[in-house]
């Protein structure tokens, strides 16, 4: 008996064509992934670097700030506490925290200047890292009468028009304003030879340290490393300086006043 057998092969799998596709379209999620990955490792990165940069400058204003509202503390007037410079990049102030009627080196002698390697010092000790510049201006008394220099523009009386005077020591030794365009504010616009350096407005006034009542304080810091998304270019006032950044590192910019509560007491 003869038994006619047929046999099925069912064949399984994918064709050269499908496998090419399918290969094609791995190719372009993984690429998409990598992308997407990439991108936010870049963000995630930099805002590192940002909020790195926004506590360092904090901590150095904190700082400058304390010591400054305390600039000229000596209540038993016998320490001839107060400023002992008042430059545009640094300062020097003292005061009698203890009260012995003389200033001891250390926390009542303090000065405040960018060192080689771009640290903001307190005397010996660092505040704030990767500093780009520290700025300084300064609102005076120049006739102790409670009250700080202002411009009147000309107009004694209408204090519609007045605003504040923010200075710094020239060279002949008066009080250089630094908003030079008399706006109220000092911006780019009072660098007016594009020198990137504010000269200032020369205000007639003999230059007195004992005669400051306030300070105007600009700390600029910069990220520790350069951000791969590319830092902005960006043009910054610190005090009487301009100062560019086009190097990749972001920075940021504080700007604060501080009233020397002890002086002219």
């Amino acid at each position: 008996m003869n038994h006619n057998e047929n046999h099925f092969w069912i064949e399984s799998g994918f064709t050269l064509v499908e496998l090419l596709v399918a290969v094609a379209v791995a190719g372009i999620l993984g690429t998409g992934i990598m992308s997407l990955y990439i991108n936010n490792s870049k963000t995630y990165e930099t805002q590192n670097l940002v909020t790195e940069a926004q506590q360092n400058v904090r901590a150095g204003m904190n700082a400058l700030t304390r010591d400054i509202q305390m600039a000229g503390f000596d209540p038993d007037k016998i320490a001839s506490a107060g400023f002992l410079q008042a430059g545009t990049g640094s300062l020097q102030v003292t005061m009698d925290l203890d009260r012995n009627g003389t200033i001891a080196s250390g926390d009542e002698n303090v000065t405040y200047a960018i060192n080689g390697s771009g640290h903001l010092g307190r005397n010996t000790n660092t505040v704030a890292e990767n500093v780009t510049a520290l700025g300084f201006a300064y609102s005076i008394d120049s006739d102790n009468d409670g009250q700080l220099d202002v411009d009147d523009n000309g107009t004694p009386g209408d204090l519609t028009d007045d605003r504040l005077i923010w200075a710094v020591i020239g060279a002949n030794g008066n009080w250089w304003d630094l908003d030079t365009d008399g706006d109220g504010t000092i911006a780019l616009a009072d660098d007016s030879d594009g020198d990137d350096l504010i000269n200032g407005v020369d205000t007639g006034i003999a230059a007195d340290l004992d005669d400051i009542r306030a300070v105007k304080i600009w700390l600029l810091v910069e990220t520790s490393r350069q951000d791969r998304t590319g830092g902005p270019t960006l043009d910054f006032v610190v005090g009487d300086r301009v100062v560019h950044s086009n190097d990749g590192l972001r920075r940021r910019l504080l700007v604060t006043s501080v009233n020397c509560r002890n002086m002219g007491i």
